[in-house]
């Protein structure tokens, strides 16, 4: 027979380990699936922020990113098997860029005509996105699509290959900062500059801000792999680029949490 104290164990059981349980499962499976799918509903909620921040940010990023227009190298086309029969692009002068965490593309429309473009973006589901963005802008090649890291790029990337390289909204998302701009710092020539604009931690005195950033990291880092605390402009002069300009802006029509930004360039 059972007894008052095996009643009692039973039904603590009932009460609060099986739903725990329960709900643990349900977590896990949760979990499970949001990590298969998150790259795909990026993309979705990608496009959508970018939206948003190139409208409120367009002064600013017209104003950065023209100046890639006075930077140029020549490149021997026909060493790409597309180009190999097109003899007159060997009088062209190509510009050769890389961007970092290129997304869909948006930033495609700033490059100076006849660029010769590598984009780096570790979510391939942006490759079709890419693909079409790029079609809409012919005088730019988009050359390469390497789907990895930015944190290593030796594979993929020559060393004092590029003139230029560019970065927009990805320092933020990157596992380590200061090893994608020594990667940077590697793969642009002497005098290459590096083009960047990212959303950073909020000045010290707007305490408001700062406790939003605290409460809501964890929460837009699971879901989004952002960091709403990082100073890049540090990591970047750490790396030993000759001279780099930069400025502190907050962007009042952004929501609070990604107010503040940093943008310019350094110059190797």
């Amino acid at each position: 027979m059972a007894t008052d104290e095996d009643s009692e164990i039973g039904d603590y059981f009932r009460r609060y380990v099986v739903p725990l349980a329960i709900l643990f499962l349900c977590l896990r499976v949760f979990l499970f699936i949001f990590r298969r799918y998150q790259p795909v509903i990026y993309v979705k909620f990608y496009d959508g922020y970018a939206e948003m921040h190139h409208k409120a940010f367009k002064e600013q990023k017209e104003k950065l990113l023209s100046q890639m227009s006075s930077f140029g190298a020549k490149m021997d086309v026909g060493d790409n098997k597309s180009d190999q029969n097109n003899k007159s692009d060997h009088s062209v002068k190509w510009i050769r860029a890389v961007e970092i965490g290129c997304g869909p593309g948006v930033n495609f429309g700033y490059y100076p005509p006849d660029t010769s473009l590598t984009v780096v973006e570790p979510n391939r589901h942006f490759m079709k996105a890419v693909a079409e963005n790029s079609a809409a802008h012919p005088n730019l090649r988009v050359t390469g699509f390497v789907c990895a890291e930015a944190e290593n790029l030796k594979e993929h990337i020559a060393d004092a290959s590029q003139d230029i390289v560019v970065s927009t909204l990805a320092l933020c998302s990157v596992q380590d900062v200061t090893a994608v701009i020594g990667e940077v710092h590697r793969i642009l020539k002497p005098g290459g500059r590096f083009y960047f604009i990212d959303h950073t931690v909020s000045d010290p005195d707007d305490l408001w801000c700062r406790f939003m950033q605290a409460v809501m990291g964890p929460y837009v880092q699971f879901v989004a792999h952002c960091c709403l605390t990082r100073k890049p402009w540090i990591a970047i002069d750490r790396v030993g680029f000759s001279k780099m300009c930069y400025t502190r802006q907050k962007i009042k029509a952004l929501p609070a949490i990604f107010k503040y930004h940093v943008y310019g360039y350094a110059v190797k």
